[in-house]
C-alpha cells in the first residue's frame, strides 16, 4: 500500500499494518459496517461544530472522529466517497 497524502495539510498518512488496523478496531463492537462509522465520524463532527462544545469532552471526541475517519481512510479509501474524504481531511486534518 502507498501512503496517502491530505492535500490541505500536506500531512501524509502511512498505511496501517493488519495487526494495527486490528488494534484500532479491537475499541469498537465488531459488527459496525464502514457506513456505521461513517455516521459515528459525521454526528461527531456535527456534535463538535456546535459553538459551546469545547472543552475536554469535545477534544477527545475530536481524537476519537480523528482515529475512526484515519483507520477508515487508510483502510477502504475506494469505498469512501470524495465528499467525505474531502470534508473529514478539512475538519479532522487527517
Amino acid at each position: 500500500m502507498t501512503a496517502i497524502r491530505n492535500p490541505q495539510s500536506e500531512m501524509v498518512l502511512q498505511p496501517l499494518t493488519p495487526e494495527q488496523l486490528l488494534a484500532y478496531d479491537q475499541v469498537l463492537p465488531e459488527d459496525l459496517t464502514i457506513m456505521d462509522r461513517i455516521v459515528l465520524v459525521g454526528q461527531l463532527l456535527l456534535a463538535l461544530r456546535h459553538p459551546e462544545n469545547n472543552g475536554p469532552s469535545a477534544a477527545r471526541a475530536r481524537e476519537i472522529a480523528r482515529r475512526l475517519a484515519t483507520t477508515m481512510i487508510l483502510a477502504l479509501p475506494e469505498a469512501l466517497p470524495d465528499e467525505i474524504l474531502t470534508e473529514w481531511h478539512k475538519e479532522l486534518d487527517c
